[in-house]
C-alpha cells in the first residue's frame, strides 16, 4: 500500500532551505519518493493557517518513509533542516 508523507512548513531561513530541499529530494527519490506538489498555502478555508507552504510526496510505503529518515545519509540534513525552518512531517498510508 502507498503512504504519503505531508510536510508543513514555516520558513526561518530562505537560503538554508533552499539548500535543504533539492538534496532531501535526491535523496528521497533513493527510497521510492514521488513529488506530488510543493508549494505556497494560498489561504485558510477553515482554521488558521500556522504555516507558509507545503510539500507532498509519495512513496511505496510507510517503511520507505521510516528507512528515509532513519537513514545515515539524512542524518547530516537533520541540522541543516532545523536550521531551514520549522516542519511538521507527517505520514499517512493510502
Amino acid at each position: 500500500m502507498t503512504a504519503l508523507m505531508i510536510s508543513t512548513i514555516t520558513v526561518k531561513r530562505p537560503d538554508k532551505l533552499q539548500e535543504y530541499l533539492p538534496k532531501v529530494k535526491v535523496l528521497g527519490a533513493e527510497f521510492g519518493a514521488q513529488m506530488v506538489f510543493s508549494g505556497p498555502a494560498a489561504g485558510s478555508v477553515v482554521g488558521a493557517l500556522d504555516h507558509q507552504m507545503v510539500v507532498i510526496v509519495r512513496f511505496p510505503t510507510l517503511d520507505h518513509i521510516d528507512d528515509l529518515f532513519a537513514s545515515e545519509a539524512y542524518q547530516p540534513l537533520i541540522a541543516l533542516r532545523q536550521e531551514a525552518a520549522d516542519m511538521s512531517i507527517i505520514k499517512y498510508q493510502e
